[in-house]
C-alpha cells in the first residue's frame, strides 16, 4: 500500500491537478481567513472554515476524478490487479494519497489560528476543532468521489456526476420544502430512489437480473407498506432529503460543539464509500451470478452497520455527543439547573414549537442537556400549524408565536411559553460578529443568550405546588421595579400584583412579602396601621427607601421608628478612593459575608450605588426586635452633611466616622408571630444601570435573595444570561492587504508556477 501511496501523490504533482487543488482549497481557505478574521475581526477561524467548506463541491471533484478513470483508460488498472498487491491495498493507497493532497492546503492553514492567538477572545480548542473536523469532511467527500470514479472510464464525467451529486446533496434540505407531503407522492419518490440505488447496483454487479430483482423487490416493499399503514409516508421524503447532507455539521464545531456525532457520521461515510469502491473493484475479477448477489449482501450489511453506528452516537447523552467548547459555555447548564431538574418528583414535557428540520440547534442541544440529568423531562418537537389542539388548550395563540424555536414547558399543574425572542437579546452594529442562528440568517446581533434561565425557571415555574405571591404598594407615587427586577421576580416563579390599602381593609392573606418601593408621598395613618398588623402576625416586607425623598414624611418615618431604625436623610455617605468605582459618586460595598443566609453566598461580590444614606439604629428600640447588618460601609467611611464641601475623597472636620448600616434585616418577634423587615437605604439596589444584562454586581442578587428568604424559599435562580457577544478583534488595514496579498495571491500563484513548471519539464522529456 505504501508503494501505490507514493506513486498516487507524486503523480498528482507531476501534472497540474495536484497544484490546482492546493492552490484552490488555499486560496478560499485564505479569502475567508481574509473577511472573517481580518477584514470583520472575527477571532475565530473556525468561522472560516466553515464557510470555506461550501467550495469543497466544486475542489473535491477535481481532486478524485483521476483516481480510477485514468487507469481504466490507460489500461494500468489490468497491471495493477495482476501485481502482487489485493484490492484493498490498491484503493486504500490512492484514498490516502488523496487525502495527504487535501491536507497540504488544510496543514498551511493551520497558521491562521496562531496568528489570531495573538488578539484576544480567541480560542485554539475551537479552530483546531474545526480544522479537524475540515479535514473528516474533506475525507467524506473524497470517499464519494473516488467511488463515483470507480463508476465510469471518463475523468470529465466523473468530475461532473461527482459535482452533480454534491450539489444535490447540498441542496437537499432546501428541495425537501417542495415535496408535497401526501403519502402517495412519497411512496412513488421512495419508488424513484429505489430505482437510482438499482443503477447503483447495476454498475457495481453489472447484472440486469440482479439490480432489476433489487428495484422489483423494493417498489413492491414500498407498496405493500403503503396499503398497509400508509400514513408512515407522510413527509418520509422530505425528512430523508434533509438527512442526506452532512457539511452543515462542520458548523457546530465553529459555534462552539465539537459534535461527536458528525465525527462518527464522517468517518462512517468515508468507511462505507471506500468499501463500496473496493467491492466495484473486486467485480471486475469476478462477474458470475454468485459474485454479484455476494456484492450486494455484502454492501446491504456495510450500510446497515454504518446506520446503526450513527444511530447508536444519536442516542448517547447530549453532554457526550455534543462537548461545549465554547468560551461562554453557551451549550451547557449550571450546578443550580442541575440540582433543580434532578430533583424533580414529577414529568415536565418541553414542547419545541418549530417546523421539523427548523429547530434552533443551541436550544436542541441545551434542552438535551435537561434530558441527560433526569428522565422526568421530556422533548418533544411539534409544528404549531398541525397541531393547533396544543395550543388551544395551553391558552396560546397562534400570534403569540415567533415562527421559530419557540419553547412550551408543560407539567399536570400548569404550562409556561418562553417566546424565541427571549431567549436571545439582539442589538444592531456594524462592527458586530453576527452569530450564525441555524434556522437562517439574520440582520441582528446576538447578545447574550438567555436560553437556561428561562427555561430552569419555567421548570420550576410548572413544578411549584404554591407560587410564592408578592404585594408592591401603590398610591403613593411609588417607582415600582425596574423591568429587569420584575424578569428577575417572574424568573424566580413570584406572582407579582400591585396593592393599594386605600381601598382595601387589610393587606391580603395570600401575600407572602409586601414589596414598598420608593413611595415619594406620605402613608396615611390607617395605612400604617394595616402595615403594621400584618407583621405583627407574621407578615414579611422589604421596603426600598431613597435619598431624601422621605425626609418629611411622617407616618413613612414612624413605621421605620416602630421597628427601630431611621434613615439619615441630611447627607451621604462617602468612601475613601480605594472604595470608588469609575467614579467618586459610585461605590462599590461588600456585603457582609458569612454573616446572615441573604448576604453568605453572593457570587458576583459587591453592591454598586451611588449617593447611599446611613440606617441608623434607636438605643431605645423595643426588645422584640432583632437587627442584623446585610451591607455596610468601610471603617474608613464617613457620613457627611455638609454638601456643599466637594472633598469627596478626604475628610472634613465636620464628617461622622463610619461603618455605617446600609442594608439591614429587622425581626419583630411577638406573641402574634414573627415579623421580618429586609430596608435598603437606595433605591441603587435595583435600579436599572446595576442589575441589567450580565452586569458584575451583586445588586440584584442581593435582591432576589432577600425576597427568596422572606418568603422561606431556599433555592434562588439566579442564573445569568451568557453571552453571546464576540469580542472583536482590532485589524487595521495594512493587516488586511498583507493577509490578502500573502495568503490568496502569493502562495497560491507561486503553487501554480511551480506545478506548472514541473509539469512543462515532463512534457519535454
Amino acid at each position: 500500500m505504501a508503494a501505490i501511496f507514493r506513486r498516487e501523490f507524486r503523480s498528482y504533482f507531476t501534472g497540474m491537478i495536484g497544484p490546482v487543488v492546493v492552490a484552490l482549497l488555499l486560496l478560499f481557505l485564505g479569502l475567508y481567513y481574509s473577511v472573517y478574521n481580518v477584514i470583520s475581526g472575527n477571532p475565530y477561524f473556525g468561522r472560516a472554515i466553515s464557510g470555506a467548506a461550501g467550495y469543497l463541491i466544486v475542489i473535491i471533484p477535481l481532486l478524485t476524478m483521476r483516481s480510477l478513470p485514468e487507469e481504466k483508460k490507460t489500461k494500468t488498472d489490468q497491471m495493477l490487479f495482476t501485481a502482487p498487491v489485493s484490492t484493498t491495498e490498491v484503493v486504500l493507497g490512492k484514498y490516502f494519497a488523496m487525502i495527504a493532497v487535501f491536507s497540504i492546503p488544510v496543514l498551511i492553514s493551520c497558521v491562521f489560528p496562531v496568528i489570531l492567538g495573538t488578539k484576544p477572545s480567541h480560542s485554539y480548542l475551537i479552530d483546531y476543532s474545526s480544522i479537524v473536523a475540515f479535514v473528516l469532511l474533506g475525507a467524506a467527500y473524497i470517499a464519494i468521489g473516488m467511488f463515483i470514479s470507480s463508476l465510469t472510464e471518463s475523468q470529465i464525467i466523473a468530475a461532473i456526476m461527482t459535482f452533480a451529486a454534491f450539489f444535490l446533496m447540498s441542496m437537499a434540505p432546501t428541495l425537501a420544502g417542495f415535496i408535497p407531503e401526501t403519502t402517495y407522492i412519497n411512496a412513488i419518490g421512495f419508488c424513484i430512489v429505489a430505482r437510482l440505488l438499482g443503477l447503483i447496483i447495476n454498475h457495481l454487479v453489472k447484472n440486469l437480473y440482479i439490480s432489476g430483482g433489487f428495484f422489483i423487490a423494493a417498489c413492491a416493499a414500498v407498496w405493500i407498506i403503503y396499503f398497509i399503514k400508509g400514513d408512515i409516508y407522510a413527509g418520509a421524503l422530505s425528512k430523508l432529503l434533509s438527512l442526506i447532507t452532512f457539511q452543515n455539521g462542520i458548523t457546530y464545531f465553529a459555534a462552539g460543539v465539537f459534535d461527536v456525532t458528525a465525527v462518527v457520521m464522517f468517518i462512517s461515510i468515508a468507511v462505507f464509500f471506500v468499501f463500496l469502491t473496493i467491492l466495484a473493484l473486486q467485480r471486475r475479477r469476478q462477474s458470475s451470478l454468485k459474485s454479484g448477489i455476494y456484492t450486494v449482501c455484502v454492501s446491504a450489511l456495510v450500510a446497515v452497520i454504518a446506520v446503526a453506528v450513527n444511530l447508536v452516537a444519536g442516542q448517547l447523552p447530549e453532554s457526550v455527543k455534543n462537548i461545549d467548547i465554547s468560551q461562554a459555555q453557551l451549550f451547557s447548564i449550571g450546578d443550580t439547573t442541575k440540582s433543580i431538574v434532578r430533583a424533580l418528583e414529577e414529568d415536565v414535557t418541553v414542547y419545541v414549537l418549530a417546523k421539523d428540520g427548523q429547530e434552533d440547534k443551541t436550544v436542541m442541544q441545551m434542552l438535551g442537556k435537561y434530558t441527560d440529568q433526569s428522565s422526568r423531562v421530556k422533548v418533544s418537537v411539534i409544528d404549531p400549524d398541525k397541531n393547533p389542539v396544543l395550543l388551544k388548550n395551553n391558552n396560546l395563540s397562534a400570534e403569540a408565536l415567533s415562527g421559530y424555536t419557540d419553547l412550551l414547558v408543560v407539567s399536570a399543574k400548569r404550562s409556561k411559553f418562553i417566546s424565541y425572542r427571549s431567549i436571545y437579546s439582539y442589538l444592531y452594529g456594524d462592527n458586530a460578529y453576527y452569530m450564525y442562528m441555524y434556522y437562517g440568517d439574520t440582520q441582528y446581533l446576538a447578545t447574550n443568550y438567555c436560553g437556561e434561565k428561562l427555561v430552569t425557571s419555567a421548570i420550576s415555574y410548572v413544578t411549584t405546588d404554591d407560587l410564592p405571591k408578592m404585594y408592591t404598594l401603590t398610591g403613593h407615587g411609588e417607582v415600582g421595579f425596574t423591568s429587569a427586577i420584575s424578569n428577575l421576580l417572574s424568573e424566580n416563579n413570584y406572582v407579582v400584583e400591585d396593592l393599594n390599602l386605600i381601598s382595601q381593609a387589610a393587606v391580603p392573606e395570600d401575600c407572602d412579602v409586601l414589596a414598598i418601593i420608593d413611595p415619594s408621598s406620605d402613608l396615611t395613618e390607617e395605612e400604617m396601621t394595616l402595615i403594621q398588623n400584618y407583621i405583627v402576625h407574621g407578615g414579611d416586607c422589604i421596603i426600598i427607601n431613597y435619598s431624601g425623598k422621605q425626609k418629611d414624611m411622617l407616618n413613612y418615618n414612624r413605621l421605620l421608628a416602630y421597628y427601630g431604625v431611621v434613615v439619615h436623610s441630611d447627607g451621604y455617605v462617602f468612601e475613601p478612593a480605594g472604595y470608588n468605582y469609575n467614579q467618586v459618586a459610585w461605590t462599590l460595598y461588600e456585603p457582609v459575608s458569612q454573616a446572615h443566609e441573604i448576604t453568605k453566598n453572593i457570587k458576583n461580590g459587591a453592591v454598586l450605588t451611588s449617593y447611599v444614606q446611613p440606617i441608623l439604629q434607636y438605643d431605645d428600640k423595643r426588645n422584640t426586635l432583632k437587627i442584623e447588618t446585610l451591607i455596610s460601609s468601610s471603617a474608613g467611611s464617613w457620613y457627611r452633611t455638609d454638601l456643599e464641601s466637594k472633598l469627596y475623597n478626604e475628610k472634613i472636620d465636620s464628617d461622622v466616622d463610619g461603618p455605617f448600616d446600609l442594608a439591614v434585616l429587622i425581626t419583630d418577634q411577638t406573641n402574634e408571630g414573627e415579623g421580618r423587615i429586609v430596608l435598603f437605604s437606595t433605591y441603587d439596589i435595583i435600579a436599572s444601570k446595576y442589575v441589567e444584562g450580565n452586569q458584575p454586581f451583586a445588586n440584584a442578587e442581593v435582591f432576589i435573595n432577600s425576597v427568596n428568604y422572606l418568603c422561606s424559599l431556599s433555592t434562588t435562580i439566579s442564573i445569568p444570561a451568557k453571552s453571546a457577544d464576540t469580542k472583536l478583534n482590532a485589524v487595521s488595514t495594512s493587516d488586511y492587504y498583507v493577509s490578502l496579498a500573502i495568503f490568496v495571491i502569493i502562495l497560491p500563484v507561486i503553487i501554480l508556477i511551480t506545478g506548472f513548471v514541473i509539469w512543462f519539464r515532463r512534457r519535454r522529456r
